[in-house]
């Protein structure tokens, strides 16, 4: 978990409005999150190369072999 120091911009009824966060924190913050969506990409990946309507990669190339008549 980040160690995030925030300060927070309130309204004249004390509702907060707005966040500001050191340039730091903000940079640890833009790091995770490009990490998660690499994370969530790999997850989609997986669950599409582990369909079973999928063909291997080498039959196809000799499916292409045989209906073009190359050895």
């Amino acid at each position: 978990m980040l160690a995030i120091r925030e300060t927070y911009i309130i309204d004249a009824k004390g509702k907060r409005k707005q966040v500001v966060l050191d340039l730091r924190d903000y940079i640890k913050i833009q790091e995770e999150l490009e990490e998660l969506a690499e994370i969530k990409a790999f997850d989609r990946a997986m669950v599409d190369f582990n369909r079973d309507d999928l063909i291997p990669f080498d039959k196809v190339v000799s499916e292409i072999k045989a209906k073009n008549n190359v050895l």
